[in-house]
């Protein structure tokens, strides 16, 4: 654990598993978890791809100001998720597609995950892609 995590973790873990609605597919699923990799969004090397990433969103001509806008939101994880994908090596789980051919004579009002993870060699896939590769079946 780390130091000011265990009490969260425990209260979201232990709220989870109050709600009757869970399957037990979903629960038996959860504590078969061996590990959590809890990410920091104030380490250092995140921070600094996360400023690249937003930086890149105002610089690169492909967006209007309403995507850098969007994207530095401290409410959307886009930029922080990117972020932590390209410093610690992981692939990104999203169902959102590309805007399609990006054009500096007309860019578009939204930044797409998949579009900014090409930029800076981040691997995605959808989440079906997903359960497929980890062969995921229900019980």
């Amino acid at each position: 654990m780390f130091p000011g995590t265990s009490t969260p973790i425990k209260f979201i873990w232990s709220k989870l598993f109050s709600f009757a609605s869970i399957t037990n597919t979903i629960v038996g699923w959860l504590s078969g978890i061996k590990s959590i990799d809890i990410v920091s969004h104030k380490d250092t090397d995140i921070v600094k791809k996360y400023g690249e990433i937003l930086s890149y969103v105002q610089a690169c001509g492909f967006y209007k100001p309403k995507a850098l806008a969007e994207w530095s939101n401290a409410k959307v994880a886009d930029a922080w998720i990117v972020a932590c994908a390209n410093v610690q090596s992981h692939t990104v789980v999203t169902f959102e597609e590309p805007n399609g051919n990006l054009t500096k004579s007309s860019p578009c009002s939204r930044a797409k995950i998949p579009e900014i993870c090409d930029v800076f060699d981040v691997e995605y896939t959808n989440l079906f892609e997903m359960m497929r590769q980890l062969s995921f079946t229900a019980m």
